[in-house]
């Protein structure tokens, strides 16, 4: 198929014609698809990874074909509704008030309001949309695309990404709010038996009971989602081993010797020897990049979990008890505050910040290197030897000189104020400089300028720069990270099995995940327009904004600027034909 063509024409399939748009990356042919509710999910999972412009198109083809309304603007009225369940368009004036019943109405919760805000924007920046879902790609494969790293801005950003991800959150909403429910009960659990212990009462005995529950029941789940995704790693790589590379005759030499046995027992043992060779070539790898990498803080707290019930239970503190209790209770508390990401009134502000933290690691790198670079050099010069050894001196204060602008010169020089009695009293005496006192200075000079003022000032302006970037596509972020907590509590057993259990509707990919299943009912949903400036937290978006905003204006002018211009031509153009007329009488 070239560029420009007719998808209905490849003998009618339309699964073909998108085929070829996502490997082709035609955008025009995946513009002009036909209606593609019998396409199947992974290829619509293969669109996250492809540039922005065909998932777009692709997109933009999906929610044609499902009908989107988009009810309400949200703005000052009269507000602009489109239709377009018939596939035509039709325009409809509507008022503020029409709208927010509606949406208090149709989201069933009527004692809020979004008169002034929702999702923490104004009625101006927030754009509403109704969404007939029959017929919506919700999979497994589809949220798995659309959690991956890899997937594009503009496919983030777009509609259809959105209602696949609502409707496939509303299978696990309540089982995310549970947990979060859980996560409060052990901080506070967790605090009741510190407070016990820090003032010597032992902790209750139910209180440390319901935390070990709450810890095995964590331990599970991270050991079934660590299960499943390394199976999912190994299966793939199986898949992708097979495809490039023959290794059959490999197996093949090592089940020579088995050469009597039947046929069909050594094919059996072949295929045997063949996979249990892949899974472990790749099992060990995927163990070390999803125990480690992926989830290493989370069995960072599981270890703490366990050594924390030991402490608890053994109701005895020591100094290295006090310190693990310490991590313990900081990584709880960090753990509720994970859980504020998959709500719409935190997450798309919570995710930049830990973007651009992430981000922000190869400068800290250059960071660390010249506070190395400086400690050594003042532990070089042999200043201070305190206890309990003269590089961890040197270490905490040039830490204080350097990152906070924190210092005492005669403790840089190694000297201490010493005080004399006068007249009864004791007064502070500055003491004498040193011969190092010339190259102190000099020390003190350079790492204040190197880290006080160049490389914090540095650290203000790229932590605001990398904050910039991923505040535009917050948006995008947040659908990403609801999509990973879909895929993640697609891993829960217990979930799987109350959900076959019910038969429940809600969560229609959990009990089929191998079919294509179709959202049925009505999702309503916000997204942010990002028009309104007022509303942005990035100076880039703000500046963005602004522009459009005066290019809008500019092209406003313009246009009236040609309407005056026009009348201003047809005055003349009479004026003309009335001399013309006279100068004819004449």
């Amino acid at each position: 198929m070239e560029k420009g063509a007719d998808p209905n024409d490849v003998n009618g399939d339309g699964e073909t014609a998108l085929k070829l748009a996502v490997k082709k990356e035609f955008s025009e042919v995946a513009k002009c698809l036909a209606p593609v509710t019998n396409v199947a999910c992974s290829t619509i999972a293969e669109v996250y990874a492809h540039p922005d412009v065909v998932a777009a198109a692709v997109l933009d083809a999906i929610q044609k074909d499902v009908g989107f309304n988009t009810f309400a603007a949200l703005g000052p009225s009269p507000v602009t509704i489109i239709e377009d369940q018939s596939r035509t368009a039709e325009c409809l004036l509507i008022s503020d008030e029409w709208a927010n019943e509606m949406l208090r109405q149709r989201m069933q919760f009527p004692w809020l309001t979004f008169r002034k805000k929702v999702l923490g924007f104004s009625n101006k920046a927030v754009q509403g949309f109704t969404i007939d879902a029959q017929g919506l790609p919700v999979c497994p494969e589809v949220l798995k695309a659309v959690a991956q790293p890899g997937a594009g801005d503009a496919a983030l950003g777009h509609p259809v990404t959105k209602a696949i991800v609502e409707a496939a959150w509303e299978g696990i909403q309540w089982a995310y709010m549970a947990d979060f429910a859980v996560a409060i009960a052990f901080v506070t659990l967790l605090t009741m038996a510190t407070f016990d212990l820090h003032f010597g009462h032992t902790p209750a005995q139910w209180v440390i009971g319901l935390l070990a529950v709450i810890a095995a029941k964590a331990i599970l789940e991270e050991s079934q989602q660590n299960a499943m995704t390394i199976w999912d790693a190994c299966l793939a790589a199986k898949n992708t081993m097979l495809r490039k590379y023959d290794i059959t005759p490999a197996v093949a030499i090592a089940v020579s010797p088995l050469a009597a046995c039947p046929i069909a027992t050594k094919d059996k043992l072949l295929r045997l020897l063949r996979d249990l060779g892949i899974l472990l070539w790749c099992g060990i790898p995927s163990l070390i990049n999803v125990v480690v990498f992926q989830n290493g803080m989370d069995w960072m707290r599981i270890v703490f979990d366990t050594l924390g019930l030991c402490i608890l239970a053994a109701s005895e503190l020591g100094e290295r008890d006090r310190c693990v209790l310490a991590i313990w209770v900081v990584f709880r508390w960090l753990r509720v505050l994970n859980f504020l990401r998959g709500f719409p009134m935190f997450g798309p502000r919570m995710l930049p910040i830990f973007k651009a933290a992430k981000d922000t690691f190869n400068f800290f790198v250059v960071l660390v290197f010249f506070l190395v670079a400086f400690t050594h050099a003042y532990f070089v010069l042999g200043i201070r030897d305190d206890p309990p050894h003269a590089f961890v001196s040197a270490v905490f204060t040039v830490m204080r000189l350097g990152l906070f602008a924190d210092f005492d010169l005669f403790h840089l020089e190694g000297t201490d104020v010493v005080f004399e009695e006068q007249g009864g009293t004791w007064e502070p005496r500055d003491p004498e400089p040193t011969t190092m006192y010339f190259v102190v200075m000099v020390y003190f000079c350079s790492v204040s300028l190197v880290g006080s003022v160049l490389l914090m000032n540095l650290l203000v302006g790229v932590l605001s720069s990398n904050y910039d970037r991923w505040e535009e596509r917050s948006d995008g972020l947040f659908t990403q990270e609801r999509a990973r907590i879909i895929v993640m509590y697609d891993s829960r057993v217990w979930l799987r099995a109350w959900a076959l259990c019910k038969r429940r509707r809600s969560v229609p990919w959990v009990t089929l995940p191998s079919q294509m299943q179709h959202h049925r009912g009505t999702l309503i949903f916000a997204m942010r327009k990002g028009e309104e400036a007022d509303q942005l937290f990035s100076v880039r978006s703000f500046v963005a904004s602004q522009l459009h905003v005066r290019q809008e204006e500019t092209r406003k002018d313009i246009e009236e600027t040609r309407k005056e211009l026009a009348k201003l031509d047809a005055k003349l153009d009479k004026l003309l034909s009335a001399q013309v007329k006279c100068a004819d009488q004449a």
